[in-house]
Formats: structure tokens, sequence, C-alpha cells
């Protein structure tokens, strides 16, 4: 094998592990939705809930969904403000810091240890 069609070879792969690598990152992207705010802080229902290690995952995984796929919401660093859970879904409360008036909400299906949503939500 000549040195160019082993350097074809060497950029071929270099590709295939980019665009596989770009599409590994955007499956797993957590959808955002639009939730009216006082509708969703009036639910009923919710129960704090302290952190674990067990939870810690739920946690770092918000924080890269939004460090790679933010909102409208300038900062990409997360900060973690409450934990709430309701029967089937684990809600993480999180502000972008420097932000004083937006909570970025995630929800989690505990069953299926899946993210749901996303939603960027009015604190006023």
């Amino acid at each position: 094998m000549t040195f160019s069609k082993m350097a074809a070879t060497a950029g071929l792969i270099l590709v295939a592990l980019v665009v596989g690598a770009a599409i590994a990152v955007y499956a797993i992207r957590v959808p955002q939705v639009e939730r009216n705010p006082a509708s969703f802080w009036k639910q009923q229902g919710f129960k704090e809930v302290t952190i674990t290690s067990n939870l810690s995952w739920l946690i770092r995984r918000a924080q890269l969904d939004f460090m790679l796929f933010p909102t409208e919401v300038g900062p990409r660093k997360l900060v973690l403000q409450s934990l709430s859970q309701s029967p089937e879904i684990m809600y993480a409360v999180f502000r972008p810091r420097g932000s004083s008036h937006t909570a970025i909400v995630y929800a989690y299906s505990l069953p299926q240890q899946k993210a749901l949503w996303k939603a960027q939500i009015a604190m006023d």
C-alpha cells in the first residue's frame, strides 16, 4: 500500500470518527419544550428530594446537555437549585450562572431512567 493510499484511508477513518462523535453528542440532546410558568410552579404533589450519589448522574447529565445545547439564555453553566419528585418524574431546577429571573427545569422519567424534556421558565 502506498503512502497516499494510507493517508487517504486515515483521512476517511478520521472523518468517520468525527461524524460518529457528532451524531453521538446530538443523540444525547434533551428536547426543549415550552411551559407556562404559572401553571408549572403551581403543580401539586411535588416533594423535595435530597441529593444522593444515585441522583448525581441526573445533575451531571443536565449540566452537560445545557453546555452543549443551551436554551436562549446566555450563560452555559447551570447551578442546581432543587430536586423535586412526583410519583414517576424527577424535576431538577437549575439557574444559569448569573441569571436571577430564569430557571431551567429538566424532567426525568424515573422508571425509564431517561430525560424527557427541558424548559426555560421565568421566575418572576
